[in-house]
């Protein structure tokens, strides 16, 4: 059945952002192709490695490296295709034997995914988002799977690589966007990477970087490496702004901090020639400011290698502060991701929500569309949502998009109880589009327990459960109906319920 949408039209243009593609292509990508010594397409650098049958993730084999706690060895892919300035996401299987040493490591040459704590001998999924810098060679556009001084008598193997682009979908609050890490308070403004809490180079506050390493929660610099950040909050002003910069370690070359506010024109704030952070005042001359751009950039004897070089410095805590005009707000940011599975070329498609992916919850996906043409364009749009690899909801979408605008559909869907969820939108009619958001949902939201009681009113209905189980806020009713709270135990025995 049909159902017909109620359409946003949007007034303003759609911002420009970062473009993506469809999913990479990796050769080899699950190491089935290629005899007993060797893996048909990736190549095996500085160390001991082999292909494996031996308890593979998927398939007949994976790729496998030896602990060496002298060196770092990897699997290297061919180069990829991948875009400047584009937001992936990593998906791989590792499996870890033995402990002791260094972490195996894995991700795009250009930011490392360090993998510490690993459960010994189970296969874990993995998935790590990382921002494509803006120069980007095929000197520079490969994978690497490997180990990074490892215990002797440990291995590390690796199984079904995939690499997708993804879309950061931030909060809204009217024209504000907020991600994960930043905040309004009445009109102080405050944005931080959180490089130690999230381990990936992505932030929406990222504006660009080049000719350096990101590696766990800070960025590897040397000569010329640079990484460049933006900030805005909607229409709002910055009025003023003070940033904290803090190098993780410092062993020669020099951080300098720049500012600017149109990110051509660059104001020289501080010369950094230690490991001590500081907070900083930025220029009054840069603001009142719709934009304010920070670059760090490092001058040095030498450039940053890529075999976890740690070059001349690191940085790793990065703050901006400003106070904002306007009407005061209380908004604090998160970011989820989307797959981006297709895109249409003419037909430009956003997400913008992802609702609350849990059951019963506010579960609304916000997509906009550019209608790039003078007549109305007629679309269907289709939701599904799997779990545990079952479908458990499939609805189609019908509206009509005015012409030469942009507009937004919202598109409801249900999620039923907890386990693998996987929330696909994609269209039969209008733009060749397709996203998708992967969810591992709580036992918190398991239902189907506890039993109704008597003396339950229009207001408010009483059921109970044994305590062993959590209840959500947004648990529904039970169906099963019970007479009384039912206890039974034995001698010695300690029982509760709620």
């Amino acid at each position: 059945m049909a159902y017909r949408l109620v359409l946003a039209i949007l007034a303003a243009a759609l911002c420009a952002a970062p473009g993506w593609a469809q999913e990479l292509h990796v050769p080899n990508a699950g190491f089935e192709e290629g005899d007993a010594d060797t893996i048909a397409h990736w190549t095996l650098e500085n160390g001991p490695g082999r292909a494996t049958t031996e308890n593979p993730g998927e398939g007949i084999r994976s790729a496998l490296l030896d602990g060496d706690p002298e060196s770092t060895s990897y699997w290297r892919s061919e180069p990829l295709p991948f875009a400047p300035r584009t937001i992936y996401a990593l998906h791989y299987l590792v499996k870890q034997e033995g402990d002791g040493g260094g972490p195996p490591i894995a991700g795009p040459v250009f930011a490392n995914d360090v993998l510490y704590n690993l459960e010994q001998g189970r296969w874990a999924q993995k998935n790590y988002v990382f921002q494509t810098p803006d120069e980007i060679g095929p000197e520079r556009a490969w994978l690497r799977l490997g180990q990074a001084r490892m215990a002797e008598g440990a291995t590390v193997a690796y199984d079904a690589v995939r690499v997708v682009p993804v879309q950061p979908v931030n909060r809204w609050a009217e024209d504000i966007e907020l991600g994960f890490g930043e905040r309004i308070e009445g009109n102080r403004f405050y944005s931080a990477p959180m490089w130690d809490n999230t381990f990936r180079n992505q932030h929406r506050s990222l504006y660009s970087y080049n000719n350096t390493v990101y590696n766990l929660n800070a960025f590897l610099m040397g000569d010329g490496s640079e990484v460049v950040m933006r900030h805005e909050v909607g229409n709002r002003q910055h009025l003023n702004g003070e940033i904290t910069v803090r190098p993780l370690y410092y062993f020669s070359g020099t951080l300098v901090v720049e500012a600017s506010a149109d990110g051509e024109d660059w104001v020289e704030v501080y010369r950094f020639t230690e490991r001590e952070g500081l907070k900083l005042e930025l220029p009054e001359s840069l603001f009142p400011a719709s934009a304010i751009w920070v670059r760090m950039r490092c001058e040095a004897d030498e450039t940053v290698g890529i075999d976890l070089d740690l070059g001349a410095l690191g940085v790793s805590v990065y703050e901006f502060y400003s106070d904002i005009d306007g009407p005061p707000v209380d908004l604090t940011g998160a970011t989820d991701y989307v797959e981006v599975l297709e895109r249409d070329p003419e037909i430009p498609v956003t997400v913008i929500e992802t609702g609350d992916l849990v059951p019963y919850g506010d579960n609304l996906y916000v997509v906009e569309i550019e209608n790039p043409s003078d007549a109305p364009m007629p679309v269907t749009a289709r939701v599904t949502v799997e779990q545990e690899g079952t479908v458990v909801y499939d609805q189609r979408f019908s509206a009509t998009l005015a012409p030469a605008s942009p507009s937004r559909l919202s598109l409801p869907y249900e999620m039923y109880d907890y386990g693998d969820h996987v929330v696909t939108v994609s269209f039969d009619e209008g733009p060749q589009y397709a996203a998708r958001s992967v969810k591992y949902v709580s036992p918190l939201f398991a239902t189907g327990y506890g039993e109704r009681l008597p003396g339950s009113t229009d207001d408010a209905t009483l059921w109970w459960a044994s305590s062993g189980w959590r209840v959500a806020r947004r648990t529904p009713v039970p169906e099963a109906q019970g007479e009384a709270i039912r206890i039974g135990l034995a001698r010695n025995e300690t029982e509760a319920a709620q």
